[in-house]
């Protein structure tokens, strides 16, 4: 799930994608959410420094990786 994104959405668009009625699509936990955390200009100008020093012309674009292990689920649970 991206930030501002809701487990009832995320679950109503793979059920649309599938489109088989065949095929339920369900939670097997509740999601846990993450708020944004967008990049602070201290680390951007620190990240700016170091890509400029190796590749200057190279574009610095913030990105985000959405996936994490299946075991983030199971460690939360348990507590």
């Amino acid at each position: 799930m991206l930030p501002g994104d809701s487990a009832a959405n995320v679950q109503n668009v793979l059920a649309a994608t599938l489109a088989d009625p065949a095929i339920h699509v369900t939670l097997d936990a509740p999601p846990i959410v993450s708020p944004e955390s967008p990049p602070t200009p201290h680390i951007m100008t620190k990240v700016a420094l170091l890509v400029r020093s190796m590749w200057p012309n190279v574009p610095i674009i913030p990105t985000m990786a959405t996936g994490f292990s299946d075991d983030r689920q199971r460690v939360m649970r348990a507590w």
